[in-house]
């Protein structure tokens, strides 16, 4: 006949299962854990053969002076900088540029877009200031300029977004002095000014090619014209000094 357990031996029986289940348990904790170890430990991607990577390439002399590096910006922009001596070049993608210095340090040349997204190309002499300029806008006028050692621009030729164009030349001081031109509807135009930018002689050569030619005083009142009828007649006209009508020849 079955005695009943013991409470002894009930006690027994549930600690033993106990054990079983921790037992079971641990184990699952340790496959679980190796299992993230080796997830952990994946080693990268490889790298495809050719393919260099990193953040920075650095080219360097054997005696360990650099002359080539290949980087990122502070703000995660390629550049590319070259040196040898005084002489380097830069190029970025960073409003996309190229700066160049020539072996002595000084001469230079730039090639790509400022903080305004205007196009430039410039190349500048030993004292970086004089030079040639040229510029493009975003409306598609466009600009070339020759500056002088102070500064200045000393001759330009513009091209304005409608078509008209004008070749300009200032003086030492950067007054304009003269300017040549053709406006967006055909007309063509000179004007020259005296030092403090009085219009002195001006003319006219409109689409229907009957051309006027003035002179004015230092009040840039006209003293001296010169037209053209249609019928091709000309007229050398003289003014009074208040630019009221004078004498006519013929």
């Amino acid at each position: 006949m079955h005695q009943p357990d013991t409470l002894l031996e009930r006690i027994e029986r549930l600690e033993a299962s106990n054990r079983r289940w921790k037992r079971a348990g641990t184990l699952l904790l340790s496959t679980v854990g190796a299992l993230a170890v080796l997830s952990f430990a994946r080693p990268p991607a490889p790298t495809p053969a050719g393919v260099l990577r990193g953040e920075s390439l650095e080219l360097s002399t054997p005696d360990g002076a650099p002359y080539a590096r290949i980087f990122l910006d502070k703000d995660g922009f390629p550049m590319l900088a070259i040196e040898k001596d005084k002489a380097h070049a830069l190029l970025t993608l960073n409003k996309p540029a190229l700066f160049i210095r020539d072996e002595d340090g000084r001469r230079g040349a730039f090639f790509g877009f400022d903080t305004r997204g205007l196009g430039k190309a410039e190349l500048t002499a030993a004292n970086l200031v004089q030079g040639v300029r040229m510029v493009l806008r975003p409306d598609g006028s466009a600009g070339v300029f020759g500056v002088d050692e102070e500064g200045f621009d000393r001759a330009s030729l513009e091209v304005a977004a409608d078509g008209a164009s004008q070749l300009t030349v200032r003086d030492p001081r950067g007054e304009v002095r003269g300017a040549f031109g053709n406006d967006a509807a055909g007309t063509t135009s000179m004007v020259l000014l005296d030092a403090v930018g009085r219009r002195r002689i001006g003319t006219v050569v409109p689409n229907e090619g009957q051309p006027f030619f003035s002179m004015e005083d230092e009040k840039e009142v006209p003293r001296l014209n010169a037209t053209m009828d249609f019928d091709g007649a000309a007229h050398l006209d003289f003014l009074a000094a208040d630019g009221s009508p004078g004498e006519r020849i013929p």
